[in-house]
């Protein structure tokens, strides 16, 4: 189903260092193009969106919940919410488990983003959710690899695998319905070597990656630290702190408690209003705990 970006919008086109305009395909060209990718093996489509039914099984049923096509952006439509509805019932009769996809995100995973991350409307699908005995949902959007859990429902926001450590989500279904997950990192600089590849980027790809990653994350500080009144080893002290927490919240392996971090009291000392303090002030109110696995009851 199609993400935020994918549809009824404008497309680029990037060719060197050049940047040009595309047009971009419309929500029925999407649904042709993917037909193949799930559309095909509904047994139920919703009128009002792109929203599918898929049985993986008899008694395992997916919800492929699409908040995007034909200028949605973001919320869920009444007529959706009733197609929803109406599944659930049908499966609820067939005691069938269950399991619901989105591109936004079901829970509010962090309170830094609320607006055009979490779906607008997610309340009424969670109360359907907690009516009809829903417990899991996969979603995207943050890029970020992070599990929220809430009113018995976990929503897995899988990390998008062009932001390293470039990793998938594996979920696996014993036969009494009972489910693991658990993150799996792409092996590309594994793959390079087999097929002979001699680019450097590709053969220590995860290398390459996380010095992307923190060359994206310098760019968006740096002018905050241009402060003239922060000093040079202080400066190098924050800038370490945010690359490295950065890049391990966004890979769901931040397990390590901030609240005695010397690098989070350089922040809060020099910058106590930067939104870049909040956000780092924002992960101390998780638990320590990964974000790369989860099993059901």
């Amino acid at each position: 189903m199609p993400g935020n970006h994918d549809v009824d919008g404008v497309a680029y086109r990037f060719s060197g260092k050049d940047v040009t305009a595309e047009y971009g395909a419309t929500t029925e060209e999407f649904a042709q193009i993917f037909e193949s990718m799930g559309l095909s093996q509904a047994f139920s489509r919703d009128e009002t969106s792109l929203s599918y039914a898929v049985k993986l099984t008899e008694d395992f049923w997916i919800l492929m919940i699409d908040v995007n096509g034909y200028g949605i952006k973001g919320f869920i439509p009444e007529q959706t919410i009733a197609w929803v509805k109406d599944q659930l019932r049908k499966a609820k009769r067939a005691k069938a488990t269950v399991l619901g996809v989105s591109h936004q995100n079901l829970l509010l995973h962090n309170e830094r983003f609320p607006f055009g991350y979490q779906i607008i409307g997610a309340e009424e699908l969670i109360e359907l959710y907690k009516k009809y005995g829903v417990k899991l949902h996969f979603s995207g959007h943050i890029h970020m690899q992070h599990i929220m859990q809430a009113d018995g429902i976990t929503d897995i926001a899988s990390s998008s695998m062009a932001v390293t450590p470039n990793q998938y989500g594996l979920l696996e279904i014993s036969p009494d319905r009972s489910m693991s997950y658990q993150t799996v990192p792409i092996d590309v600089a594994g793959w390079a070597s087999e097929m002979g590849k001699t680019d450097e980027n590709l053969l220590h790809f995860s290398d390459y990656a996380a010095a992307f990653f923190d060359i994206n994350t310098r760019s968006k500080i740096q002018d905050m630290l241009e402060d003239k009144t922060i000093s040079m080893e202080e400066k190098e002290r924050m800038r370490a702190f945010a690359l490295d927490v950065n890049r391990r919240y966004f890979a769901g392996s931040l397990t390590d408690a901030l609240e005695d971090s010397e690098g989070l009291a350089l922040w809060k000392k020099n910058l106590p209003e930067a939104r870049w303090t909040h956000y780092f002030e924002n992960m101390i109110t998780e638990s320590a705990r990964g974000m790369n696995h989860w099993s059901s009851d």
